[in-house]
């Protein structure tokens, strides 16, 4: 999920949706349970935060973490 992620935010995206995981994660059988606890986790590590949005997570740069 991490490399997803990666990926995402090297093509410039700064918004994702669990949504968004589920095309890459059907392709390795996890589920929609699976990704939601993943995006949870991520929330939790600070590497998304939550947006006014409900279901949209702003991707949170390296950089702006160690600047926190």
């Amino acid at each position: 999920m991490e490399e997803i992620l990666d990926e995402f935010e090297a093509e410039g995206r700064t918004i994702v949706r669990p949504a968004d995981f589920m095309e890459h994660c059907d392709r390795h059988g996890r589920s929609r349970s699976w990704v939601s606890g993943q995006v949870a986790a991520f929330v939790i590590a600070g590497r998304l935060a939550e947006t006014a949005e409900t279901g949209e997570y702003r991707i949170v740069r390296d950089d702006e973490d160690e600047a926190a």
